[in-house]
């Protein structure tokens, strides 16, 4: 971005110009807007790419006076940007892809996102083109969200797609190393693709890009909403009926047999209830405001399996008792 220090005076706008440079980084392009004469904002065009050092912001034109400093960072994609709140509403996942070019670059990526709503993908897939005849990069984020609509229906929308196979691809634009590559990745939030001893490829990673880690898996976060939903739903016959003994019960009892049936499907564990919250007060449910509590816990994804082992010496002792009862037993020939 640009910021004006000093708008000047004289300018015209089909006659300013504005160039951005610095010792490192190229493509920025910029823009003055101007009013009366003066140079109001500098709006950048073409943001460039690889700037660390100082740069200069140098404007040409009719008029005199005027000078800007050019501040170096990193902008979302806009679309991504609106797309988060738009989730929000809709209690739905947005899965996006990363900028395709390294684990540093898609960890910045991932820095200018705090959602628990978004879920990254990187690197990009290759896939055959007929009219090229060749293999062209292509987005990979739709795999992702098509592979877990496929868990959805076989296994639930408890499951999370990782770790597991895909297909209707050739490789990926930009290989990632299983082990301390992918790791680094996960950690920071990066979904990815890998190839596990040449076993084919797989989807990995369960990360949202929330900053709460009560959010950070996705399939936490999608189970949750698929609960609100249906609860929020299953209320809805309740709505204008009379305050009575008989539908305040049903009105939990309901609540609690969908919880039930969804402990029993494995999509929540145990410890669930509905109740009716000590902040009801007469004057609320005179109204007609009725406030239930609600609570629930999806099953987190495994995603650390640690292993303790040991040496255990003994052994030598019951081997030794092994072949002492092969001896009494007669096993072993005289």
């Amino acid at each position: 971005s640009v910021s004006v220090e000093v708008g000047g005076s004289g300018y015209a706008q089909e006659t300013t110009s504005v160039t951005i440079a610095g010792t490192t980084g190229q493509g920025a392009e910029a823009i003055a807007i101007v009013d009366a004469g003066v140079i109001t904002s500098i709006v950048v065009t073409k943001p460039g790419y690889g700037y660390t050092g100082p740069v200069t912001v140098t404007i040409a034109g009719d008029g005199t006076g005027a000078t800007a400093e050019a501040n170096i960072g990193s902008v979302l994609n806009p679309v991504v940007a609106e797309l988060t709140g738009v989730a929000d509403r809709l209690w739905s996942m947005v899965y996006v892809d990363g900028p395709d070019t390294t684990d540093q670059a898609a960890v910045q990526y991932r820095g200018l996102i705090n959602s628990e709503r978004v879920f990254i993908c990187d690197p990009k897939v290759l896939k055959f083109d007929r009219v090229l005849a060749a293999n062209v990069p292509e987005p990979s984020s739709p795999i992702f969200a098509a592979r877990q609509a496929r868990m959805d229906l076989e296994q639930g929308y408890w499951w999370a797609a990782s770790n597991v196979g895909i297909s209707g691809i050739t490789g990926v634009n930009r290989p990632i190393a299983y082990g301390e590559q992918s790791n680094y990745l996960n950690e920071n939030r990066i979904n990815t693709i890998i190839n596990i001893d040449n076993t084919g490829f797989r989807l990995w990673g369960v990360w949202t890009c929330a900053s709460d880690p009560l959010w950070q898996f996705v399939s936490v976060r999608r189970t949750a909403d698929a609960v609100n939903e249906a609860l929020e739903k299953g209320y809805l016959e309740f709505v204008d009926r009379p305050f009575t003994h008989a539908n305040l019960r049903f009105l939990l009892e309901g609540g609690r047999a969908h919880l039930r049936m969804l402990e029993r499907e494995g999509a929540i564990l145990p410890g669930h209830d509905v109740w009716l919250l000590d902040a009801n007060t007469d004057t609320e449910l005179a109204q007609g405001i009725v406030k239930l509590g609600v609570k629930f816990e999806p099953p987190a994804p495994m995603v650390d399996i640690r292993l303790n082992t040991y040496r255990n010496v003994v052994s030598y002792e019951l081997l030794l008792d092994q072949i002492a009862q092969e001896l009494n037993g007669g096993a072993q020939a005289a």
